[in-house]
Formats: structure tokens, sequence, C-alpha cells
């Protein structure tokens, strides 16, 4: 859509330039001004959808991200709860260990 703004803008000054007829190039001036206005607008748009692709792949990164880091949280919450668990298990083993080596 823009570039055939873009190609309609081109022709529409060529004409003005050549142009002799204070008729035509009023209406080559009309609708240059028309054409830019959309160019404008067109370009906008462009720019506006461009930054609506860039947040929402910031926004999936993010999500990722958070993702891998709840997972490491409960990985490592997971292994001390289980440490907690056998921690008086292993002390007991350990004072059995050492009253077995005394004897």
């Amino acid at each position: 859509e823009i570039k055939r703004i873009e190609k309609e803008l081109d022709k529409s000054s060529n004409q003005m330039n050549k142009g002799k007829n204070p008729f035509k190039v009023q209406q080559h001036k009309a609708k240059f001004q028309e054409l830019k206005k959309k160019l404008e607008i067109e370009s906008f748009d462009y720019a506006s959808q461009l930054q609506e692709v860039v947040e929402k792949n910031v926004f999936n990164f993010v999500n990722w991200m958070m993702a891998v880091m709840f997972a490491n949280l409960s990985f490592f919450r997971q292994g001390f709860k289980i440490l907690e668990d056998l921690e008086s298990d292993m002390k007991n083993t350990t004072q059995e260990i050492l009253k077995e080596e005394t004897k």
C-alpha cells in the first residue's frame, strides 16, 4: 500500500513539474497533498503494527523467562524440602555409624 502511494506521489510530482496549465497544476497539487496525507497515515499504521509485534514478542519472552524461573525455584524448593525431611534420618544414621566405628 505504501509503495503504491509513493508511486502515485512521484507520478503526481512529475506531472506538476511538466504541467503548464494552472488548473491542472492545482489539481495535481491537491492530489499530491491527499496522497501525502495517505502516506503519513499508512506509515503511522505500519509503525503501530510493528510496535504491537515487538510488544507481543517482549511479552512472550518475559512469559518464557518467568516459566523458567518458576521451574528453577520449584526444583530447588523441592530439593530443600526433601533435605529437611531427611535431616533427622541423616543425623541418626551418622550417629549409628560413629557408634559402630568406636566399638
